[in-house]
Formats: C-alpha cells, structure tokens, sequence
C-alpha cells in the first residue's frame, strides 16, 4: 500500500490549500502528487422532489466554467455542523424550500486522484415553500426552476446538466424512488 512521506504546503487560499505530496509505492519508487484540500468536513448536495415528482433545480453562474448552469442546491458544511443540516441550510437558502424528510443517499469523492474534497448527496420529499425563507451567501440569489426527475435526467444523459455531483444525485434519487415502489409504472406495449 503506498504511504505518504512527506507533505509541503504550495499555495493557500480562502477555499483550497494545494499541497505537494511525496509519497513511497510498494516497489519503492517515490512520486510527487499535487494535492487540492479544502478544509472543512465536507459539502452538502440536495436532490428535492415535490409530491408530483419535480426536481428542484438551481441556475446559476458557475465561476470555473464561466457559465450559468442548471444544479442542484450545494454548499459547504460550516464548522459544528452536520452534513444534513448543512443540506436542510442550502435548500433553503438557495430555493426557499425546506424538507419534511431528508435522507443521505451516498458521500461521493470529486476526484480523489488529486483532491480530498467530498460531498453528501441527499434526497428530499415532502418539500413546501418556507415561510420567512434564509438567505444565503450567494451574491446573486439563484433563479430556482422545478421539472420532472425524468426531463432532469434526460438533460444529464444530454450533456446540458454536467456537474457530476448534481448527476450522481439524480440518478441515485430515481433509483431510491424505483427501490421504494414510487416510479411510475409504464404500461406494456401490446
């Protein structure tokens, strides 16, 4: 198993540290990995359905691709805080819904061959309009559009959705709905 020998600080910014780390393989060879680290627990994605089956989806602009782009409701897991009231924060903050259940589906890694940065996806149901919504720190508030899981899916399969996390969330939340015995049956062609 390769272990790491050493580690030196390059660069560190408001979001991310970048790191060189030299590390020692099995055969004894050593390579040097430049390491992206956000610090913190984590991140917190939210997949929201209504009882009709939308998605709640997010447009907003997206610095590291310098275009808006449809996803879901994200952010960071602030110190003393849990994953799932990160999540509960940010849809609320972002879309001014909140969740009468809330359940993680998966933690995912981003690319873990560079970065230690992690995210936990979630599934909402039962969700409702909040009556004196949060307002985040977002300089602009997102403009919020609801379509079925399914047209949400065809845009990813498409390639108008891209951010892999946003995905990765819905196809686990169509999965968990078809798990649950909640996907609409088609009918047989005859």
């Amino acid at each position: 198993m390769p272990k790491r020998v050493s580690s030196k600080t390059k660069f560190t910014g408001r979001v991310f540290t970048i790191r060189d780390v030299r590390v020692r393989h099995d055969d004894g060879r050593e390579f040097t990995y430049e390491i992206s680290e956000k610090p913190g627990l984590a991140g917190s994605m939210v997949c929201a359905l209504d009882d009709s089956g939308r998605v709640v989806l997010v447009d907003e602009y997206m610095a590291g691709i310098d275009k808006a782009e449809l996803c879901l409701p994200k952010g960071k897991v602030d110190a003393g805080e849990t994953p799932l009231a990160a999540a509960k924060r940010e849809l609320e903050e972002e879309t001014g819904y909140v969740a009468g259940k809330m359940e993680l589906m998966a933690t995912v890694t981003l690319s873990p061959g560079y970065s230690n940065q992690t995210t936990n996806l979630f599934i909402a149901t039962r969700i409702s309009k909040a009556k004196n919504p949060a307002r985040g720190d977002e300089w602009q508030a997102p403009q919020v559009v609801l379509m079925p899981l399914e047209k949400a899916i065809s845009l990813a399969l498409k390639g108008k959705i891209t951010e892999a996390r946003a995905v990765a969330a819905l196809l686990l939340a169509k999965e968990k709905i078809v798990k649950n015995g909640k996907g609409r049956k088609r009918k047989k062609k005859k």
